[in-house]
Formats: structure tokens, C-alpha cells, sequence
């Protein structure tokens, strides 16, 4: 029997869980990778594992990071996020800020249309989430903490620097279903006005 493409896993009929399986793989070049399987590991493909559908997080058999599966409730395709041992949305959101001219301490930056954010005005957030990680540009160097909040509480997706420029995407800030995000300028002794700022907050869903 000739070797089977990659392609044609989903189609195989009748095929027993200790059933031996070749299987070949275009690597490029003209040249074919074959390989052997067993029907149980139908679900896996380059190390990546594929659960399919369901309304839950799979928990068996274990993921790995990277693997895959389509969440029914969010409708939406999910992956296994080994770093923050959780599985999140492969769809990343962003949340942007900024504000021409200058945003004090303890002030709220703004979003669409020049509106300020505030504990009511915001992102809105359908399902629960996690913060993943916070970019921004200024026109100035002070020091200043950028916080994310939820419905005006102080989150700790928070993003410290006295630099023009700057980033984390190591973040690991969950919050729930149906709260207001915001972000605001804030830094606990003293404080410093940031200038021109312009950023985005990195979100993916969770269940």
C-alpha cells in the first residue's frame, strides 16, 4: 500500500487505535519524509496535538505547549500556553491607549474618540481574559508606570520605564468575564505627566 499524505488522515476509514500507519510528508526539495503512526495519535501532527471541539479546556491526555483545540462556548480555536500553564485564544485582542499632550499622575489615558477611560468607561470584556503583554511610545523620559485597570481597580499588567520606547509580553494577568478595562498612568511616590503616549494592551480569551 502506497504511503498515505498528510492530508488524507481525516479520510482514512475503519482504522483500528493499534493499526499501523504510513504516512509520507512533502518536506520540500522534492523530497518525501515517511513516517510510521498509530491511528491513536491521528490527533497529532508535527508534535502538535488537536482535541477538536468542546465546551472545556481538554485536560487528557495532557497538553503540551502549542496544542490545539476549538472552544464551542467562545467560538473560538484555542492553544496550550505552556509558559503560563493555561490554554488561551489563538486570536490575540488589543486594547489601545494613548493621549496627545501630556496625562498626569493618577489619570486615566484615552480610546476611541479622545474618550478617557474610567471604571465605566472602557473595554467592555464578554469573557474572561489574560493579560499578556503592554507596548507603547511617548515623547518623553520620566519615569512612569502604565496600569491596567478593571472596572478602576488596579490590575498587576503593569509596564514601568523611563524610556521613550518599551514593551513586556510576559505578562500573565487574568480577569474575569464582564468588567471595564482601562489603562492609566500611575506611579505610587510622587509621579511624573508622560507625554504623547501612544500603546496597546495584548489580550487573549479564556474559559
Amino acid at each position: 500500500m502506497a504511503d498515505l499524505r498528510v492530508s488524507d488522515l481525516n479520510s482514512v476509514p475503519n482504522v483500528e487505535s493499534t493499526d499501523l500507519v504510513y504516512i509520507s510528508e512533502d518536506v520540500g526539495g522534492g523530497l518525501f519524509e515517511s513516517k510510521r503512526i498509530t491511528a491513536a495519535n491521528f490527533d497529532m501532527l508535527k508534535g502538535v496535538r488537536y482535541y477538536g471541539l468542546s465546551a472545556t479546556n481538554p485536560t487528557s491526555p495532557a497538553p503540551s505547549d502549542g496544542d490545539e483545540y476549538y472552544n464551542t462556548v467562545l467560538g473560538k480555536k484555542m492553544y496550550y500556553d505552556v509558559v503560563r500553564s493555561a490554554w488561551l485564544s489563538i486570536e490575540q485582542f488589543v486594547l489601545y491607549f494613548g493621549r496627545a499632550g501630556t496625562t498626569f499622575n493618577e489619570s486615566y489615558y484615552r480610546s476611541i474618540d479622545g474618550l478617557a477611560f474610567s471604571s465605566t468607561i472602557g473595554l467592555y470584556t464578554p469573557w474572561a481574559g489574560t493579560i499578556v503583554g503592554i507596548t507603547y511610545a511617548r515623547n518623553d523620559t520620566d519615569q512612569a508606570t502604565f496600569v491596567v485597570t478593571a472596572d478602576g481597580a488596579d490590575t498587576s499588567a503593569t509596564l514601568s520605564s523611563a524610556a521613550v520606547k518599551g514593551a513586556t509580553t510576559v505578562l500573565n494577568v487574568d480577569f474575569a468575564a464582564n468588567v471595564i478595562l482601562g489603562i492609566r498612568n500611575y506611579q505610587a511616590s510622587g509621579g511624573n505627566t508622560t507625554l504623547d503616549v501612544n500603546g496597546y494592551v495584548m489580550i487573549r480569551w479564556r474559559v
